[in-house]
């Protein structure tokens, strides 16, 4: 890959077999990508918690019962 960066550009690019990506595009679409992944894997851990919270909560009323 070639990086090329001159004084009137706005933004880096880069060239690759005459197609041009856009590197601050490309930055924050990857940053959307880590903060969905960071959000699904709370959302997870969230509902684990909360399964494991109601279980604890069950096992314990119904072990009064012996």
């Amino acid at each position: 890959m070639l990086y090329a960066l001159t004084q009137f550009d706005q933004h880096a690019h880069v060239w690759d077999y005459n197609s041009c990506i856009d590197i601050v595009f490309a930055q924050k679409l990857s940053q959307h990508i880590v903060f969905y992944i960071y959000k699904k894997n709370c959302e997870t851990f969230c509902h684990t918690a909360t399964l494991l919270i109601h279980t604890l909560k069950y096992l314990a009323s119904i072990s009064l019962c012996f």
